[in-house]
Formats: structure tokens, sequence, C-alpha cells
């Protein structure tokens, strides 16, 4: 049994404070109410998937900084040691060529004793 009744209406501010008014959403006013909130919420939601992707970008940046620090390091490291191998190296190769024409030399002047007497 239906019985004839007006349609719902934005309560007084008076009715609000007698009774527990719950949102209806045949209300203009609390459509609209209710679509404030929803927007509010996700404005706030948004910013904070802004603020999450934001620290990420920071973090990720600064995790290449560090990469590449690294890099530098180990590059610097790798040269280093590459250059005190090839230092150790042309030495040798002094030492030998240094022996090589002192024998050069010993021969020849064997040699020339020789021819000599």
């Amino acid at each position: 049994m239906m019985l004839p009744c007006a349609p719902p209406c934005t309560p007084t501010i008076e009715q609000l404070k007698k009774v527990e008014y719950v949102l209806s959403m045949n209300d203009i006013r609390s459509q609209r109410t209710v679509k404030e909130r929803l927007s509010q919420i996700e404005s706030k939601a948004k910013r904070k998937e802004l603020a999450k992707k934001e620290e990420a970008k920071r973090t990720e940046k600064q995790y290449l900084k560090e990469k590449e620090l690294q890099k530098k390091q180990r590059q610097r490291l790798e040269i280093y040691a590459l250059n005190k191998i090839m230092t150790e190296l042309e030495e040798n190769n002094f030492k030998q060529f240094c022996e090589i024409m002192e024998n050069n030399l010993d021969n020849l002047e064997k040699s020339s004793t020789n021819k000599q007497t």
C-alpha cells in the first residue's frame, strides 16, 4: 500500500539539530555534498599518488647517481691497476734492453781485445 507523500527535501538547520539526517540521493543538496566529498577524497588520493611517484623518481634518481659513482670508482681502480702493470712491463723491457746492450758491449770489447792480440 502506497501513501501519497511529498518528495524528499533538504532539511533545515533546525531539523538537522533535532534529527540525524541520512543523505538521500534524491535530494539535490545531498547529491552535491556527496559529489564534493568524493571529489575531495579523489583529490587527496591523487596527491598521495603523485607524492609516491615523486618519491619513487627521487629514489630512482639517487640510485642511478650512486650507481654512476660506483662505475667511475671501479673504472678509476681499473685504470690504476692497468697503469701499474704497464709501468712494470716497461721497466722489465727496459732492463732486458739494458742487459742486451751490456752483453753486446761486452762482446764487442772481447772481440776487439781478441783482434788486438
